[in-house]
């Protein structure tokens, strides 16, 4: 046995790998991982014969769980790499489980897959509360398009409103308040200090979901302040600062750029940002797939998209 692949149905935490052979034990999990892939020649210097797994807590719910020879690892097996803080390229605030596929199609494709860049993305609704599947979606639709850096799943409800004050009142009615809200975006902009940041349309939040256009508020706010160590000082503190060189959001009408996702990646056999994500991407987001289809399907190319382009931008800050 070379590789262990377990796909947790809820988090779980360490657990204990024993070596039979050899009693050898190795602590693993640590990295919160839903999707973990265990590198067992690398944990115990050897390929191993018989392997024991110890959970200290129970219950464990494991969708699925396989092993490979070592040597074999099938393309689908997901070896996710822990957020590179301090170093990151590029920071994708997407606000739910399929809009990095969607509104923002191409962009992971081409800076994560094909230029192998720093990418990080951070969700900000928590789709944990009913069922894990759409959080299943999320990691198998970015590794399907070059993800390598493990996302950050954000912990705030989804509500449909349309507009972002609508959707910050709810969240004032739970106790959430917006200072809590622009600390989370604060903290992932320190944390990970990017040279891009790209964001949602914050004047009709694409489609005139008004979640978007909060999370784009809370990231305005954010970058006004993220270089400032009198602004949330414990995030300061744990950190340090950091002044985001350049902001994007969608479909922001100054400063306009136009991305081109039509061309053909070398790291994906030919096809385009724009195919990746339409075949292999998106897909993967089962759950929601017939009610967003429209936005990709009819259309070969991204620069034929009708409606919330993907390949418009503008340069919000610098």
């Amino acid at each position: 046995m070379g590789w262990l692949y377990l796909i947790f149905d809820e988090l779980y935490g360490s657990y204990t790998l024993i070596n039979n052979e050899t009693g050898q034990e190795a602590t693993c999990g640590d990295s919160g991982f839903l999707h973990e892939a265990v590198d067992l020649t690398a944990l115990f210097g050897s390929p191993v014969n018989s392997l024991t797994l110890r959970f200290s807590r129970g219950p464990v719910r494991l969708c699925e769980l396989s092993v490979f020879t070592p040597g074999y690892l099938p393309g689908y097996v997901q070896v996710w790499e822990p957020a590179k803080e301090k170093q990151t390229d590029l920071i994708l605030f997407s606000t739910h489980g399929d809009d990095e596929q969607l509104f923002f199609a191409g962009v992971l494709p081409y800076y994560a897959g094909e230029l192998g860049y720093e990418v990080q993305v951070v969700y900000l609704t928590d789709h944990r509360n009913r069922t894990m599947d759409r959080c299943h979606e999320m990691l198998n639709g970015l590794w399907a398009v070059g993800v390598r850096n493990y996302p950050v799943f954000g912990s705030y409800g989804d509500f449909l409103t349309s507009t972002g004050e609508k959707a910050m009142a709810i969240y004032s009615r739970k106790k959430i308040t917006k200072e809590e809200r622009v600390g989370f975006v604060v903290e992932q902009l320190r944390r990970f200090r990017p040279m891009v940041a790209v964001g949602h349309d914050i004047l009709q939040g694409e489609y005139g979901h008004g979640m978007h256009i909060l999370y784009s508020q809370l990231l305005a706010r954010a970058l006004e302040i993220s270089n400032d160590p009198q602004q949330y000082p414990e995030i300061a503190e744990q950190y340090g600062v950091w002044d985001v060189p350049k902001t994007y959001l969608h479909l922001w009408p100054e400063n306009e750029i136009i991305m081109d996702w039509d061309q053909p990646l070398k790291a994906f056999d030919g096809q385009t940002a724009f195919q990746v994500t339409k075949y292999r991407g998106y897909p993967c987001h089962a759950s929601q797939y017939d009610d967003f289809a429209w936005y990709l399907t009819p259309f070969a190319t991204a620069a034929s998209v009708e409606k919330y382009n993907p390949c418009y931008y503008g340069l919000y800050r610098s």
